[in-house]
């Protein structure tokens, strides 16, 4: 099954972290996640963002089958 991560990306005296923030069903979704946590996201949006990646590789939570 095909869906959508929201990864958040930090930059921090030479390291970076990469997380998971949520797994989504539809593009559609994770984008409305995504404008959601940059819009409550500390600003000047500097050292960090956020993406949504399409996967095949992450099983989906038992009520999404």
């Amino acid at each position: 099954m095909v869906t959508w991560v929201l990864f958040v990306l930090l930059l921090e005296a030479e390291k970076y972290y990469v997380m998971p923030q949520g797994q989504y069903l539809t593009m559609e979704d994770c984008f409305g996640a995504h404008e959601l946590f940059m819009s409550t996201a500390p600003k000047p949006k500097i050292n960090y963002g956020a993406i949504c990646v399409q996967t095949n590789q992450i099983t989906p939570p038992e009520d999404w089958r």
